[in-house]
């Protein structure tokens, strides 16, 4: 295959959503309610732009229930800061599709899970990192869905930057994972069975996030910031040069 000169060079790129939310690890998330279009019993994807130099095991998105015992999605990282895609129902019973890279460097990365019926599959920058196939039961467990800790459950909050957060009704495949990663640099790629997006470019740069309205695109599950103990840690955070793994071929 021939390949452009130019790609193993770091790709530096302005965010092209503009903001995002930084999270303190401690209390802070971002509540999108439960059920509307966050639960489909077959077919599924979940994916999100992270930035984190902080200590695992921390939950990106994720619909646990307040007890943490049942999940029907989750999109997190494990305690060696790898990418890990499951869910867990009945407890403690949670297949896991891991991925490779320890995404600790403080850098973004791009971040999808999917789930095809048959397989898990756990995507990092557009590259497929971990699969798993083990049958397990999957249903609505009822949990308030939530960005920045496990869904209802008060605990193993996010330490650092979530961006672009998305829910499909489908199983992506692997030239759209790659094309989601790839649109930071080259257009608008939105995809079918788009059930919940919520592009977090809703504040002003350096401004609390509390209280603030996260809107989905797509009209359904709109999100709300909460802070927490209050102490002003959950912030909107303006555009940044974006440095990019040089592995898009």
């Amino acid at each position: 295959m021939i390949k452009l000169f130019f790609l193993p060079l770091l790709l530096l790129v302005s965010n092209p959503c503009f903001a995002a939310i930084d999270f303190d690890g401690t209390d802070d998330f971002v509540s999108v309610g439960a059920r509307g279009s966050l639960f489909d019993s077959d077919s599924f994807s979940v994916c999100a732009w992270i930035k984190t130099a902080g200590s695992p095991p921390d939950y990106i998105f994720s619909d646990y229930n307040s007890s943490g015992s049942t999940s029907s999605f989750a999109l997190a990282l494990d305690g060696s800061n790898r990418a890990r895609f499951f869910w867990e129902n009945p407890n403690p019973t949670a297949p896991q599709a891991i991925g490779t890279t320890v995404l600790s460097d403080n850098n973004w990365h791009h971040l999808c899970g999917t789930w095809n019926g048959t397989t898990r599959t756990v995507y990092v920058d557009g590259v497929s990192e971990g699969t798993n196939a083990t049958a397990q039961t999957r249903s609505d467990v009822g949990g308030v869905a939530a960005i920045g800790r496990p869904g209802a459950f008060d605990g193993l909050y996010f330490d650092g930057i979530i961006d672009d957060v998305r829910f499909y009704n489908d199983a992506l495949t692997a030239a759209e994972v790659k094309s989601l990663f790839e649109s930071k640099l080259r257009g608008t790629f939105i995809g079918r069975s788009l059930g919940a997006y919520w592009t977090v470019n809703d504040g002003p740069d350096g401004t609390s996030a509390d209280g603030d309205r996260i809107i989905s695109t797509t009209g359904i599950n709109h999100g709300t910031g909460d802070d927490g103990a209050g102490n002003a840690n959950l912030t909107w955070v303006g555009a940044s040069p974006l440095s990019y793994p040089p592995n898009i071929q």
